[in-house]
């Protein structure tokens, strides 16, 4: 099985650099980045991913990106991509024209994170907890050990207990 895909959509340089280098140091050896610039070459890139039924797992997105907002790419890349989860990056504002509420009441986004944030404490939980979400929502490829003995065999029961 190819290794769980979190797809990054954002415009600003340094914002996407310091997002890669804190996925890449705690998950870069379990998942595949992927990143884009653009919403519409983003999408572009998401229906050929979802054409060869690539693993894509994590959907991030930041509210500000070239050719459309954040949430609109998240319900467009949602649409190609129904098991993944869903990231807005947005700026710290508690205004009534902040995104997240509307967005997360509607379902459009799971989980907001603010920037700058702090990896240990916004980022890595959540993103831990969403590969691993989706990580069991896949159907295992192979069954990995079969119990051969009586149904009621005390026995059996016991390693089935201790495999489980």
């Amino acid at each position: 099985m190819e290794q769980p895909i979190i797809f990054l959509a954002v415009e600003d340089a340094a914002v996407l650099e310091a997002l890669v280098g804190d996925l890449s140091r705690r998950f870069g050896n379990d998942c595949t980045l992927i990143s884009c610039h653009d919403a519409e070459k983003g999408l572009f890139e998401l229906a050929s991913l979802a054409e060869r039924e690539a693993p894509v797992a994590l959907l991030i997105a930041d509210q500000r990106i070239s050719g459309m907002f954040g949430v609109d790419f998240l319900v467009r890349a949602h649409a190609l991509f129904p098991v993944a989860k869903r990231i807005l990056l947005v700026e710290r504002d508690y205004s009534a024209a902040n995104p997240i509420v509307p967005a997360m009441t509607l379902g459009k986004i799971d989980y907001h994170l603010v920037k700058p944030w702090l990896p240990v404490q916004g980022l890595y939980p959540a993103v831990s907890e969403f590969l691993s979400a989706w990580a069991a929502s896949q159907e295992p490829e192979s069954t990995l050990f079969r119990i051969v003995a009586h149904r009621q065999s005390p026995r059996a029961h016991e390693i089935r207990d201790l495999l489980t």
